[in-house]
Order: structure tokens, then C-alpha cells, then sequence
């Protein structure tokens, strides 16, 4: 009995872990616009945040996020990227990026 319980548990992890056979959710990519954050602790960037009307995104921090939190603190950028949720909160792995210019209103 224990060799035959020993292989069914051989046989579960193979189906599920072993060989990547686990269900995962689907990123799925957007475009977001959004005021970029930037939080800095020692003048290195520890954190990017893009907040939108509707949410905030955390900005994955590889070389998009931190060219982001270097060159657009504070400014309004169109941002196109994949978006996983974490717990509570969402991330997105910027793909391209670029500044929203801000159409000015003429005066009457």
C-alpha cells in the first residue's frame, strides 16, 4: 500500500509542478495614461507608480520602469504594457512608454 500511495503523489506533482502543467493567469497587456510617482531613498529609485483615473499600477522596475521614474517624475505619460495582478495590487511591466503632451484650451 505505501509503494502505491508514494506513486499516485509521483504522479500529482508531476502533472502539476514537474512539467509546468499548472493553470496560471493570463497577463493580459493594455494602454493606461497616468501622472507617473517616483519614490527615491538615497537618490536611487525604490519605487514607480502610475496612477490613473481609475487605479494605480506598481511599475515593474527593470530598465523601462527606471528609464520612466528617471525621465517622466510628475508627468503624464501613455503607457502599453502587461498587467498582473499581485494580492491587491496591480502591476504593469511597461512595454513602451511616451509623454502625453496636455492640449491647451483657448481662451474666449
Amino acid at each position: 500500500m505505501k509503494v502505491a500511495g508514494v506513486f499516485v503523489m509521483v504522479c500529482l506533482l508531476m502533472n502539476s509542478t514537474a512539467f509546468g502543467k499548472t493553470k496560471k493567469a493570463k497577463a493580459t497587456e493594455i494602454k493606461v495614461k497616468g501622472i507617473v510617482n517616483v519614490v527615491k531613498e538615497a537618490k536611487k529609485i525604490t519605487s514607480v507608480t502610475l496612477t490613473t483615473k481609475d487605479s494605480t499600477y506598481n511599475v515593474v522596475l527593470d530598465s523601462t520602469g527606471l528609464k520612466i521614474g528617471k525621465t517622466e517624475a510628475n508627468s503624464k505619460i501613455e503607457a502599453k504594457g502587461v498587467v498582473n495582478q499581485k494580492g491587491d495590487q496591480k502591476w504593469i511591466e511597461v512595454k513602451k512608454f511616451e509623454a502625453v503632451k496636455e492640449k491647451h484650451k483657448k481662451g474666449k
